[in-house]
C-alpha cells in the first residue's frame, strides 16, 4: 500500500535520534501488525525501512525513530523534514510480529532496536493480557534512555509489565537500571524466564550472541523471535 502523509512533528529525543509522526493524508487509518515497518521514500529511486513505533490501536498515524548518526540520506531527512512536509510512504512490511500466544514475553533490545518492541508492548497491554511482560533495553549512558518515561508510564499503568535499562557507562545508580551490556544482564534473569517467548531486536552482533546465550540455557528456538540490522 503506497501512501502520502503529512509530518505533523519531528522531535530530538537525543542528540543523534529523531522521532518522525507522519499522519496519512487519502486514509483515516492505516492497518498494520506490532513489529512492522514502512518504506519512506527519500528520492526517485531511493528509501528507507523503518520500523513503527506506535502499536495498532493508534492507526491513525505512524511513528519512527530515526538514528542520524549514520549521516546518510535516511539521516539527512530526519535533520531536515519540517511539520507539514509531504512524505510518500509504502507497506506494512515485515515478519517480525507478535504470536499469538499466551506465554510470557520478554523483549531485548540495545540502542535503536527499541521502536518495534514498544510497539509489541503497547500492544499487549492495550489489549489487556496478562502474562508477565519484560522488557531489557541496552544503551551507553543514563540520558540516552529517551523512551524512559515512557516505559515508567506503563509500569505505573499494567502491574505485568517491568523493565530494565542495561547501562555500560552508567553515571550514577538509578532504580530499574543495570551496569553491563543487556547480554550479560539478561543472563541473570534467564532462568526465571525459561517458559517465556524472547523478542530481540538490535545490531546483528548482540542477536547473534543472544541467540547463543538463550540456546545455551536450554531456550528452544522456536520461543526466539528476532529481527537484525
Amino acid at each position: 500500500m503506497e501512501i502520502q502523509g503529512k509530518i505533523v512533528s519531528n522531535t530530538k529525543l537525543n542528540i543523534y535520534t529523531q522521532s518522525l509522526i507522519v499522519k496519512p493524508e487519502q486514509v483515516k487509518k492505516i492497518d498494520f501488525e506490532a513489529g512492522q515497518f514502512m518504506l519512506l521514500k527519500l528520492g526517485e529511486t531511493l528509501q528507507r525501512a523503518y520500523s513503527i513505533t506506535n502499536p495498532p490501536n493508534q492507526n491513525d498515524r505512524l511513528e519512527f525513530v530515526i538514528d542520524t548518526r549514520p549521516g546518510g540520506p535516511g539521516s539527512q531527512f530526519a535533520l531536515a523534514a519540517q511539520k507539514d512536509d509531504l512524505v510518500s510512504l509504502s507497506g506494512p512490511f515485515g515478519k517480525f510480529r507478535l504470536r499469538a500466544t499466551d506465554l510470557p514475553k520478554v523483549f531485548i533490545a540495545n540502542g535503536c532496536g527499541i521502536p518495534p518492541l514498544i510497539s509489541m508492548i503497547e500492544h499487549l497491554l492495550h489489549t489487556g493480557k496478562t502474562m508477565p511482560v519484560k522488557l531489557y533495553w541496552g544503551m551507553r549512558y543514563q540520558h540516552e534512555l529517551y523512551f524512559a518515561e515512557r516505559f515508567r508510564a506503563l509500569k505505573r499503568a499494567h502491574p505485568n509489565f517491568s523493565y530494565t535499562f542495561c547501562i555500560t557507562r552508567p553515571a550514577k545508580e538509578e532504580p530499574f537500571c543495570a551496569t553491563g551490556r543487556v547480554t550479560n544482564v539478561i543472563c541473570l534473569g534467564i532462568e526465571e524466564n525459561r517458559k517465556a517467548e524472547f523478542y530481540l531486536c538490535g545490531k546483528l552482533a548482540m542477536i547473534r550472541e543472544m541467540k547463543t546465550i538463550l540456546t545455551q540455557h536450554g531456550i528452544p528456538s522456536e520461543n526466539v523471535i528476532h529481527e537484525g540490522y
